[in-house]
């Protein structure tokens, strides 16, 4: 017979990434700054490549949630209800 599962908390489904409300509030914003014709072009690079960045850093921290739930899944581990 198999062996018994454990039953462990993590996540069972992707959690938001973008959980910091800083973030949230100011992207549309920076956004509106990239795409405002007076703003300067080095100031617009600027705050595109933070954006771009941020990108980034959501996808891959997306990627490594999917990575460790698909691993304690191949280990047999389950959440917990809660």
């Amino acid at each position: 017979p198999p062996p018994p599962r454990h039953h462990h908390s993590f996540p069972t489904r992707r959690l938001p990434i973008c959980t910091n409300r800083y973030a949230q509030v100011l992207l549309p914003l920076l956004t509106q700054i990239v795409e405002d014709k007076h703003i300067n072009s080095a100031m617009k690079a600027f705050i595109q490549n933070e954006i771009d960045i941020y990108g980034t850093y959501k996808q891959k921290f997306a990627a490594h949630v999917s990575e460790l739930q698909t691993l304690l899944n191949r280990c047999g581990l389950q959440p917990s209800a809660q």
